[in-house]
């Protein structure tokens, strides 16, 4: 194979990797279009109560001002200004949102930078360490819906929760084990001869972990692992009724692992544009698990997706304005 084909491939991935969430998202689409019926959803939107809509979205915002919160702790001793920090992770949950392939998570450390003067290998670090909690606190609420729901839940959902738990336990040990008393690298260059990328990659990557490592250092692990286990009852709650809204009462449980579904499809290529694909997909199968019609889990599913869609939308104009005014002020 020539160079100037090595060197194309690369690129050829990264496009194919880029599309092919949409695509999927784009099947996804038509599928649902296919099977749901339009005037049965246009109906159930208009009908939705706006008091318990108003009550979802309180609920989503304070979300954003715990995760707050808990980048203000991961970022100690930086000096941070919480309103800065409310813009830098409502504009974060958008684009996460909107982007698809995950590819919204590199705005979390690009944003950090040029709002918050925070170095990009820090604010990488930050991200992992956040994600990381997230999915602790993910598997300390699986435990108890999977026994309070075992009768109601097949096999393979019971086996791969077990499997998603195993792979967060080794996760978190390997956090708190191995970069807690990881020594930090020496400043040498080990790589005179790599490019000027390449040397820049190399070092970006030692200094990330370097991050990591002085993270896990850190006292106030428990605060952090206490904010990350408050936000996912507040997304529970939001998702809960959001449903609810739309007239669809179900139990608390079961939304608690419809949203738990999300997190593994949110790591595949199911997840699209405006999260199109995750989100339908952990509505269907969950209403299939617990017995409910097909027609009802597309009904809430692209109901509550156009409803969150809104929030995700009107919190990221929010945190826009306020991280405007903030810099203005300054």
């Amino acid at each position: 194979m020539d160079t100037t084909a090595q060197a194309r491939k690369p690129l050829k991935e990264r496009i194919w990797k880029t599309l092919l969430p949409s695509i999927i998202s784009l099947g996804l689409v038509v599928f649902v279009i296919t099977q749901l019926n339009l005037k049965t959803l246009g109906n159930t939107l208009r009908q939705a109560s706006l008091p318990w809509l108003g009550v979802g979205f309180v609920l989503y915002v304070f979300t954003h001002v715990l995760r707050t919160l808990r980048i203000r702790h991961l970022l100690r001793p930086c000096p941070t200004n919480f309103l800065q920090l409310f813009s830098v992770v409502s504009l974060y949950g958008m684009f996460v949102y909107l982007l698809p392939a995950r590819s919204g998570e590199a705005s979390l450390p690009t944003l950090l930078k040029t709002r918050s003067g925070v170095d990009l290998s820090k604010g990488t670090a930050i991200l992992l360490v956040a994600r990381l909690y997230d999915f602790m606190a993910v598997a300390m609420f699986l435990p108890l819906i999977l026994v309070t729901l075992w009768d109601r839940l097949p096999t393979e959902v019971i086996y791969s929760s077990a499997a998603f738990l195993a792979v967060v336990l080794m996760v978190t040990l390997g956090y708190f084990a191995w970069l807690r008393n990881r020594p930090p690298n020496e400043c040498r260059d080990e790589h005179p001869s790599a490019s000027h990328t390449l040397h820049g990659l190399i070092q970006w990557m030692k200094r990330s972990l370097d991050c990591l490592s002085q993270s896990a250092r850190m006292k106030g692990q428990g605060w952090t692992l206490l904010l990350s286990a408050a936000i996912w009852p507040c997304l529970y709650l939001v998702f809960f009724v959001l449903a609810g809204s739309l007239d669809y009462w179900l139990e608390f449980p079961q939304i608690v692992m419809i949203a738990a579904l999300m997190v593994p499809l949110s790591l595949t290529p199911l997840q699209g544009v405006a999260n199109l694909g995750s989100y339908e997909a952990a509505w269907v199968i969950g209403f299939a698990i617990f017995g409910y019609s097909s027609k009802n889990a597309l009904i809430v599913a692209t109901g509550s997706h156009a409803i969150v869609l809104i929030f995700v939308l009107l919190t990221g104009g929010i945190g826009w304005i306020v991280g405007h005014v903030t810099r203005v002020r300054r």
